[in-house]
């Protein structure tokens, strides 16, 4: 028999209570003692519809992180993985709130962790409820061209380079190699970019055959990164810099636009495009609303 596996819960919430809840609800409801035991860590990033209330309520054994309305998506998992932090466990599950697990979810994904016999994390893929296509999951780079452009793998064959982080298992010593998500990212690219230091660190990026729930997708399917966009990018920094309001923050607008392009030229493009939204941005002072969950 397996040792119980001590598995944290990340998630983040903003004024979802009902998907929230149901979230929370199926994850408990798959909760096995003898296979594994859960600790939840949620971000409530300033609700105002009473999520912090209700969740401690029917779940008071969620360890609940307040935000301001600020954090977003990833800098809510950062609060929550920051929390889990101080407590030792041997799993860490990366969970999106509007995920309805199913019932065996959890197993599943433990059951294909002890069975790889190499260091790897395990996502959890999600399909459209009508058409059963993946929705998010582990993802491949498209083409050797555009090393920045990525697609949801099809394949067995396929080499998954990083993921969505709907629902993903990473092993606790992974984190001692890559660290945990990057704070410097907002709502955007955070889960991608933990997926490729993974990956870069010979982590093996396994996804289950089985999905893990349904799942529509609420943006386009192909993801695009400019360089442009990235944490180490001098370019970014200066353009952030030279041109940004201090208020404005960390900007993710036109990406859904841009990721139809998938050659290397897009960078061009997307630089030329960069310093024209944000003077845009600026003669509006900034005063734009973006969604809070992709």
């Amino acid at each position: 028999m397996n040792e119980i596996s001590r598995i944290a819960v990340l998630l983040t919430c903003h004024n979802r209570v009902l998907l929230t809840l149901r979230c929370l609800n199926s994850l408990y409801a798959s909760n096995p003692s003898v296979e594994f035991l859960l600790t939840v860590y949620l971000t409530d990033d300033g609700s105002t519809d009473e999520t912090s209330r209700l969740v401690e309520v029917n779940f008071p054994s969620v360890t609940i992180i307040q935000g301001d309305g600020s954090l977003y998506w990833n800098r809510g998992m950062y609060s929550a993985w920051c929390r889990a932090r101080n407590t030792e466990h041997d799993f860490y599950l990366l969970l999106n709130d509007d995920v309805e697990l199913e019932s065996d979810a959890i197993l599943a994904l433990l059951d294909l962790y002890r069975k790889s016999v190499r260091n790897c994390v395990i996502v959890g893929k999600t399909v459209d409820p009508i058409s059963r296509q993946t929705t998010y999951g582990a993802l491949k780079r498209k083409n050797f061209i555009s090393r920045n452009t990525f697609i949801p793998i099809s394949a067995k064959s396929d080499i998954a380079v990083t993921f969505n982080a709907n629902c993903v298992l990473i092993p606790a010593r992974a984190i001692e190699f890559v660290g945990i998500l990057d704070p410097f990212y907002t709502q955007q690219f955070g889960d991608i970019d933990l997926g490729l230091r993974l990956h870069s660190k010979g982590w093996e990026i396994l996804e289950l055959a089985k999905p893990v729930a349904s799942l529509a997708k609420n943006s386009a399917s192909l993801i695009r990164i400019s360089v442009f966009r990235l944490k180490d990018s001098r370019i970014y920094s200066w353009i952030q810099r030279e041109f940004l309001l201090e208020n404005c923050g960390t900007f993710y607008l036109s990406s859904t636009v841009f990721w139809l392009f998938s050659i290397s030229f897009f960078d061009i493009f997307e630089f030329l495009f960069l310093v024209l939204e944000i003077h845009f941005l600026n003669r509006l002072n900034c005063l734009i609303n973006f969604s809070y969950m992709i």
